[in-house]
């Protein structure tokens, strides 16, 4: 799931911070659900910002860089080889 734009964060922070309605109110107002804006305030209060945080990691690739690479060159050696081959 991507990140909510920095842009759209910015207004509802305002909106909070404004009072232009309950939490619920302005969750509705963004079509965001009311969770996200309680945890935009702590990152807020937490860090000073309220940019996204980075990515968090997942499953480390499975092949290395000089692997990828290898299979990269031969996966486009197979299709300049059999241009019919990519598009089956």
């Amino acid at each position: 799931m991507k990140a909510y734009p920095l842009e759209l964060r910015q207004r509802i922070v305002d909106a909070v911070d404004n009072q232009l309605g309950t939490y619920s109110e302005i969750a509705e107002m963004f079509s965001v659900h009311e969770r996200y804006i309680y945890k935009l305030l702590s990152l807020r209060h937490t860090t000073g910002s309220i940019a996204p945080r980075p990515h968090g990691g997942g499953a480390p690739a499975k092949l290395q860089e000089k692997h990828r690479n290898v299979l990269t060159n031969l996966v486009a050696d197979l299709t300049r080889r059999s241009p019919n081959y990519a598009t089956s």
